[in-house]
């Protein structure tokens, strides 16, 4: 009697757990998200994020090393394409360009005709004018007794090699002063050269605006050293702006320029702001595996800053009709799962960040749970 009453309690305590499971289960079932496909005006868009950048955005680099001297423009200046934004001064430049300049003096004195580098060929030159007047007199007077037999020609030929041989040495002398100054004047075009290309390393420390614009920051100090190519200042425009957007590289093909972006700027809060795509860049990031792209700020009542943060939707596509559902209850291949279990495959249509079109598959009457 006692094993039968312990075997119906048994057999009681399954059958409650049985029911306590099927219960369970069924509660869980319940529990399930619902939904109907609904018809409605439906937008595809692309997502996006990026940065606020202002207009002809760029970083200003040192082109030599050296110690920034002064910052001329300090951040937050307006300032014109071609002025000078600070200076760099590096002592070997000074050096070179000192020696050039007086490397360049000296040439000029010695093209003078009365520098010290032509003085011995002129000394030269007088001495042997007067040599020449002199062989030449004798010259023309021993001539003279020749043709009268009142001298030998031995002695006339001596005083006409004489004369040949000054007015000879006198051209060469000519010749060797104009080779001098030819000289004078190449080394003269080369010292010139010589202080052009320092004056110019000179100027190149002075750093100039390449836009009208602003100075936003600078990334160096007065006193510090800076190297060549190194980063040291970020301008831009101070009233145009642009969105760089960054998109998924799947999503690159759907861009085109022209399209209109609705966007929220953290700044700002949940208003929304306008602007059009005016820029494709195409190239892929290898690391992010996105690509950028560049809108334009519509609205011209908002105050905007390089480096605020963008988020946007990039108009696609447009339909005032349409049957959509829920894009979280969409399996991967395009397939839902019914409220009956079942797994119906589906052919979907537009897509944005919420919503999928439904264009095959399903109707308004049709219940599909999420997975």
């Amino acid at each position: 009697m006692m094993i039968r009453n312990q075997c119906t309690y048994r057999k009681v305590c399954l059958l409650l757990r049985i029911a306590f499971i099927v219960s369970y289960i069924s509660s869980c079932r319940g529990k399930r998200e619902v939904t109907c496909p609904v018809i409605k005006p439906f937008t595809e868009a692309v997502y996006a994020y990026g940065t606020v950048k202002a207009y002809n955005q760029h970083t200003i680099y040192a082109t030599h090393a050296g110690v920034l001297k002064s910052i001329i423009a300090p951040e937050n200046s307006i300032v014109k394409a071609g002025e000078n934004i600070a200076e760099i001064i590096d002592e070997t430049v000074d050096h070179k360009l000192s020696h050039a300049e007086w490397m360049l003096k000296s040439a000029q004195l010695n093209m003078n005709e009365s520098s010290p580098a032509l003085a011995q060929l002129d000394s030269e030159i007088a001495s042997l004018k007067k040599k020449l007047y002199d062989d030449s007199l004798n010259y023309q007077r021993y001539k003279e007794l020749y043709n009268k037999n009142a001298t030998s020609r031995v002695e006339f030929e001596k005083h006409e090699l004489a004369f040949q041989k000054s007015k000879y040495m006198l051209e060469e002398l000519h010749m060797r002063k104009k080779e001098r100054m030819m000289q004078l004047k190449a080394q003269y075009m080369d010292a010139l050269n010589t202080w052009n290309l320092r004056n110019a390393e000179k100027k190149q420390h002075k750093i100039k605006s390449m836009i009208n614009g602003k100075i936003y920051r600078w990334f160096k100090t007065e006193g510090e050293l800076v190297k060549p190519q190194e980063a040291i200042a970020l301008a831009g425009d101070n009233e145009k702006f642009i969105y760089e957007l960054q998109i998924e590289e799947a999503e690159f093909s759907k861009i085109k320029v022209g399209q209109t972006v609705w966007l929220t700027l953290d700044a700002f809060g949940e208003k929304v702001f306008k602007a059009k795509i005016t820029r494709m860049i195409p190239l892929i990031d290898n690391h992010t595996r996105t690509c950028r792209v560049e809108a334009t700020p519509e609205d011209t009542d908002v105050t905007l800053l390089p480096g605020m943060t963008v988020e946007a939707n990039i108009i696609i596509q447009k339909k005032d009709s349409a049957l959509v559902l829920p894009k979280k209850y969409v399996l991967p291949g395009d397939s839902v799962i019914m409220d009956n279990g079942e797994k119906r495959k589906i052919i979907t249509g537009l897509r944005n960040a919420d919503y999928v079109e439904i264009l095959q598959g399903l109707n308004t009457s049709d219940k599909v749970i999420l997975k």
